[in-house]
């Protein structure tokens, strides 16, 4: 089945975003290549890393924002300050990264609380080879900012018309892997 093909190559489990929406997915894919049979489209799924990947795409939600769930950035800064405080080092990692927010305001919770460059390890890994990229160009829209405070916007983002482009010094902290 594909839905194992899925679970095997990218732990998905796809009752965690609906059958229907797997379905809907596959459909449009079969259909994109004119493949009428599940199984034929399996088969090609399986000796195509291409079209997987294609398929992965498809059925991944790449739905995040900065501070996404702001109670956990709250709990990750007082852990970081007492790390810091016994000068222990830190390596952090944001798994799925999706489109980069995560793991970049993770980076800023690690400057708020006083982590200097070179003082710290993030590494982020996504099975999108999409979000990688478009998190990796560290370009966003007002979207991404969903209850975020505009002194984070304007200590940490250069604005040029409705792109959000993140600090360098903040960008190059993070370590993006496809996994």
């Amino acid at each position: 089945m594909i839905e194992d093909l899925l679970r095997e190559t990218i732990g998905m489990d796809v009752s965690s975003v609906g059958k229907g929406k797997i379905d809907a997915d596959i459909g449009a894919c079969m259909r994109r290549l004119g493949i009428v049979s599940r199984d034929g489209y399996e088969k090609l799924l399986r000796n195509s890393p291409d079209e997987l990947a294609r398929l992965i795409e498809t059925v991944t939600i790449p739905e995040t924002w900065f501070f996404r769930v702001r109670g956990s950035f709250d709990a990750l800064a007082q852990r970081l300050r007492e790390l810091r405080d016994c000068g222990r080092a830190v390596r952090i990692l944001s798994v799925p990264c999706s489109t980069g927010e995560e793991a970049y305001s993770i980076v800023i919770t690690l400057f708020e609380c006083g982590y200097s460059e070179g003082g710290f390890r993030v590494d982020a890994v996504d099975v999108s080879g999409v979000c990688i990229e478009k998190a990796l160009s560290a370009r966003y829209t007002a979207n991404s900012f969903r209850g975020v405070g505009e002194h984070l916007q304007r200590a940490y983002f250069r604005r040029e018309g409705k792109c959000f482009y993140l600090d360098e010094r903040i960008s190059r902290q993070v370590n993006f892997n496809r996994r």
